[in-house]
């Protein structure tokens, strides 16, 4: 096994190795490009690849940031070669042990994969289903003043696009949605963090919301950014405002958004999750196959 940190000189490499699947590993992809062309990811994030030898192609591409997070695009021949796997587990075991491993996320069989190299018993595993648009790219739905959405605003709402600006007004809503969606048991919400965070995002992603009464009622957002595709995720509506087409809205205007970028978009919904799930097909989104998350 011949395994290496990225370099300049492997970067268009281990993209292309990573775009042939780009819709699994979008936000391992996003750390390599600012959304039109590639560049090193920031010092935080360390990218492993791995090959059978010096000379022979990409297998896999494992990513370890600083604070914990492993992203990871493996190959399907790595799960068909039990020698290559046991390999890989070697030697990535040697630089998990270098990190404080908080999670993994990524297409289900790649997790399951690195949380049996971690030799760490982990305390949650939340299952998802991927999920990509499947309707079709018009421009002219783009929000500008005097152009409508492909679909109706849902009676009562308001469509935002939100900036920096909206910090403040958004961060109860995005409270709500880290209690329920993000944060494990035993977590504690740090309001700090959440508005620091909510902050870059409204700085460096696409994120809309609809308002109600001039307060926000539901969002939805990118949250990571790739060559070739979009990922949604941060979509949450008030109790009190479901059922009323929010959810299916905003994440379909995001990908026809997408779409008027020549990009294609994709999400990941807990399998439990059956009314998100049902938003979701509303929208034109339909499964491509299992993600997981791991949380140690």
């Amino acid at each position: 096994m011949f395994v290496r940190e990225l370099t300049p000189d492997t970067l268009e490499e281990a993209a292309a190795f990573i775009g042939l699947h780009e819709e699994r590993s979008i936000a391992l992809m996003s750390h390599l490009t600012d959304g039109t062309k590639l560049r090193m990811p920031e010092d935080q994030f360390v990218y492993y690849l791995f090959r059978r030898s010096r000379k022979e192609h990409i297998v896999a591409v494992v990513c370890l940031s600083e604070n914990g997070l492993v992203l990871h695009h493996i190959g399907d021949e790595v799960y068909a070669d039990e020698e290559l796997r046991t390999s890989i587990a070697r030697d990535l075991l040697g630089a998990l042990r270098q990190i404080p491993l908080y999670c993994i996320l990524g297409e289900e069989r790649g997790s399951e994969f690195i949380r049996n190299c971690t030799k760490k018993k982990s305390r949650a595993a939340i299952h998802y289903q991927l999920m990509t648009w499947n309707g079709v790219p018009q421009p002219e739905t783009q929000m500008k003043p005097g152009v409508s959405s492909p679909a109706p605003v849902p009676a009562g709402f308001t469509l935002t696009r939100c900036t920096e600006d909206d910090t403040e007004a958004l961060l109860p809503l995005q409270k709500e949605y880290d209690l329920v969606e993000v944060l494990q048991p035993g977590d504690e919400w740090n309001e700090d963090f959440s508005r620091l965070t909510l902050r870059k995002n409204l700085r460096t992603q696409h994120i809309i919301g609809l308002k109600a009464d001039a307060q926000f009622a539901a969002k939805a957002g990118t949250n990571a950014i790739g060559l070739k595709w979009w990922q949604l995720g941060g979509v949450y509506t008030r109790p009190e405002f479901r059922n009323r087409g929010c959810a299916a809205f905003l994440v379909e205007q995001l990908a026809r958004l997408a779409g008027a970028e020549g990009k294609r978009t994709a999400l990941f919904v807990k399998e439990a999750n059956t009314s998100a799930k049902a938003a979701y097909t509303k929208a034109h989104f339909i499964p491509l196959g299992p993600f997981e998350i791991i949380y140690y």
